[in-house]
């Protein structure tokens, strides 16, 4: 509709080393429909992964995932490439954003588009996202993911954090919520 408009309803910007981000209570009746966007993701040490989280009113994880990721790839060089396989996730608390590993270097930055449909009302939550990795091996990803949440427990927050218990060097995430 062309009177929606997008509200912002939390950032954080990468002030020191933590392994884990929250929004908390950031999922609310107010809206149905939100968007996020990250960049300028990196860690500390290579090995590090990065998951998502929903969880429900008193900070439980909300489980029963399934997801499936079409992923592209080329090296850093430029000289090979192609597409994937498909991969397919299913049955957890949690779900990965990709099973490549977030890059060290400051310079090769990873970034993040990702919708997460109705969280809050007690409906099966759909995700969906697109995930540019520069990954620790020599290799840039491109994970198109969409998920599904196979539980009606309304999620109010949402948490980012790596695989391997690393600390993030670098991020900037925004949170907006759809007004319709």
């Amino acid at each position: 509709p062309s009177s929606a408009t997008w509200t912002k309803i939390a950032t954080a910007d990468y002030s020191g080393a933590v392994a884990t981000v929250t929004f908390t209570d950031c999922f609310t009746s107010t809206y149905s429909i939100y968007k996020i966007y990250m960049h300028d993701l990196h860690c500390v040490t290579t090995g590090n992964d990065i998951n998502v989280k929903l969880l429900d009113d008193g900070d439980s994880a909300i489980g029963n995932w399934t997801a499936t990721t079409n992923k592209n790839y080329t090296n850093d060089a430029g000289g090979s490439g192609g597409a994937g396989a498909s991969i397919v996730q299913g049955g957890a608390d949690n779900f990965y954003m990709s099973t490549d590993d977030l890059n060290d270097a400051a310079a090769e930055v990873s970034s993040c588009q990702m919708t997460i449909y109705q969280p809050y009302e007690s409906v099966n939550t759909q995700i969906e996202y697109n995930l540019l990795l520069n990954a620790d091996n020599g290799y840039q990803y491109q994970w198109h993911t969409y998920a599904n949440l196979f539980s009606s427990t309304s999620a109010r927050s949402l948490n980012f954090y790596t695989g391997g218990g690393a600390n993030f060097s670098g991020y900037k995430i925004t949170v907006l919520g759809l007004n319709r």
